[in-house]
């Protein structure tokens, strides 16, 4: 429990050693809003190439890397259904990124920012929020198949 005047705000800024506020949840959600995210790796790619940073996908803590040929096209999929092992997951939105993403995370260093240029270039959006609409397993290396109800 954090106690004092400077509360979690100051608790956090020490362990993240960074000046961090905490204030009341504002119109942008800042917590998970999928129960599975997904990222491409072409995506990543264009990002790393385009700005000139460290595209390691634990940055994004996102649950599925999926390699994709074309920059961004998971976010083409909102709408869709996937097929990932035996699970059946239904693409629901793009996802927008917060500030933890140029924050260290899970041994993936942080050295340049990815927020601020994904702001001016991309409204943010970086990944998608997926749906579970049938539980399964999923392996590494499995196909991905994209259907689109007609």
């Amino acid at each position: 429990m954090v106690r004092g005047r400077g509360g979690v705000g100051a608790a956090l800024t020490a362990d993240l050693g960074t000046p961090v506020r905490v204030l009341p949840e504002g119109a942008v959600r800042h917590q998970d809003g999928g129960q599975v995210s997904l990222v491409g790796t072409a995506s990543l790619a264009w990002c790393a190439e385009r700005w000139g940073l460290d595209a390691d996908p634990r940055r994004l803590r996102v649950n599925l890397l999926v390699e994709t040929d074309e920059p961004f096209v998971e976010e083409t999929w909102v709408g869709a259904t996937l097929a990932i092992g035996s699970a059946r997951f239904e693409v629901s939105e793009r996802m927008v990124r917060c500030r933890m993403v140029d924050v260290p995370q899970d041994g993936a260093a942080a050295e340049r920012g990815l927020l601020k240029p994904l702001g001016e270039e991309r409204d943010t959006s970086l990944a998608v929020y997926l749906s579970v609409i049938v539980p399964g397993e999923v392996a590494v290396g499995g196909p991905v198949v994209v259907s689109r109800a007609s």
